[in-house]
């Protein structure tokens, strides 16, 4: 019995050795004290949606997904191009949403795409059923 309770000794003594090393070789006190933003800043630094109706003829409309309100129009994508640059000069930081209507096809999509990286913008693509 004396040898079962040398090793039970033993592996208490290694238990307590191996919490010792956590506690010395972990941080107790965080370092970083990151400030919570206050509701009227988060309302104010929040990111404004836009959601891009584009159709089969590439006529472009981008709405404030908040008011559904006309940002603005375009026929051709140079117009489109136009559109998105407002966007991004007004409200940086914004996400536009593109949004195919009718008979768009795929490469729309992708030249709309395109025009977002040359342009530095948040874009995402509407997830539809």
């Amino acid at each position: 019995m004396r040898e079962g309770q040398a090793d039970l000794q033993l592996f208490i003594d290694l238990g307590f050795i191996l919490l010792a090393a956590f506690f010395l070789l972990t941080e107790q006190m965080p370092r970083l004290q990151v400030p919570l933003p206050q509701e009227t800043e988060q309302s104010e630094s929040a990111p404004v949606i836009y959601e891009v109706h584009f159709d089969e003829r590439m006529q472009v409309m981008l709405l404030r997904q908040s008011d559904q309100e006309v940002f603005c129009t375009s026929t051709n994508v140079s117009e489109a191009r136009a559109c998105m640059r407002r966007v991004k000069t007004e409200r940086p930081g914004s996400l536009l949403v593109l949004s195919p209507q009718g008979g768009s096809t795929l490469q729309q999509m992708v030249s709309l795409l395109d025009l977002c990286l040359a342009e530095g913008l948040s874009c995402s693509v509407a997830g539809g059923s």
